[in-house]
């Protein structure tokens, strides 16, 4: 059994919280949710977050970095538009509408993207984790696009013409979920390990994985600055919210998770478990 050094039943959402955990034996570990409604909240370790963009401006053109990058912050600039018409609110009096309840990002399809100055995302053949919240009516629209083309060095998410979700990795790619373009909220995740191939990666859907396959080896290029809601002709045309690059892969279940983080405290038995991760119920907690 894993015993927790916290107490979850009052987590905010996006509250940072550092995990850990003792077991009392090597026993396999035993992992349990008692309340299933902690699983919607987003909750973070910051020291492994690459980028996180809230989108919870409420007129700006620069959109922050909260994943506390300090100088190696990634803000991101609207592009096409003032900001004007970019960030959700209705009333009076006033009321902030999104995923999460601090607002979200509108884009309007035909010219509005985010453009991240400088920033190339996580590239090379390093491990990662892309996830997020997009609303949209408009398939055949991109996520988030970065790298370059060519075979394994590209990186973009995007819903296809059918509906489906898409990670194009550049000459392999993987599809999953159906009839995304209905106007809900959907949770989208993609996880590369470290090293990995098309079929190492993982697509997930509202929680549900799909599995990846071939063998191209992913080594994301480095020479475009990351983009969201864009891939340089096409522009998504609905919302944002809580869009994340983290530097760890996430697991996808319980079995996974147990594993992780048994073989964490067979070789470090003092050590804070800070590198097992999970997406569950429809979001991540990490």
């Amino acid at each position: 059994t894993i015993l927790w050094g916290q107490n979850f039943s009052n987590v905010a959402i996006n509250q940072i919280v550092d995990l850990n955990a003792s077991a009392s034996s090597n026993l396999p570990i035993v992992y349990t949710v008692s309340d299933s409604s902690i699983a919607d909240l987003a909750v973070t370790l910051q020291a492994n977050l690459d980028s996180w963009w809230k989108f919870n401006e409420t007129g700006a053109t620069t959109i922050a970095d909260a994943s506390g990058s300090g100088a190696s912050s990634h803000p991101a600039l609207l592009i096409g538009s003032d900001g004007s018409t970019n960030w959700s609110a209705t009333g009076p009096p006033i009321v902030r509408s999104g995923k999460f309840p601090d607002g979200a990002l509108t884009l309007d399809g035909t010219n509005d993207y985010a453009f991240t100055f400088g920033y190339k995302g996580i590239t090379g053949t390093s491990r990662r984790t892309f996830s997020g919240w997009f609303k949209t009516s408009t398939a055949n629209k991109p996520l988030v696009s970065y790298g370059a083309a060519g075979t394994g060095t590209l990186f973009e998410v995007s819903i296809t013409s059918g509906g489906a979700a898409k990670v194009d990795f550049g000459g392999a790619s993987i599809t999953g979920g159906s009839s995304l373009a209905n106007g809900a909220w959907h949770h989208i995740a993609v996880t590369v390990p470290e090293g990995g191939n098309s079929g190492s990666a993982k697509l997930y859907v509202d929680g549900t994985a799909t599995n990846g396959s071939g063998t191209t080896a992913i080594n994301t290029g480095a020479s475009a600055d990351l983009k969201i809601g864009s891939n340089g002709s096409a522009f998504f045309n609905g919302q944002f919210d809580d869009f994340r690059l983290n530097l760890l892969v996430f697991l996808s279940d319980r079995a996974e998770l147990i594993t992780c983080l048994s073989n964490l405290i067979l070789q470090f038995p003092n050590h804070l478990l800070t590198d097992c991760f999970i997406i569950f119920d429809n979001s991540t907690i990490f």
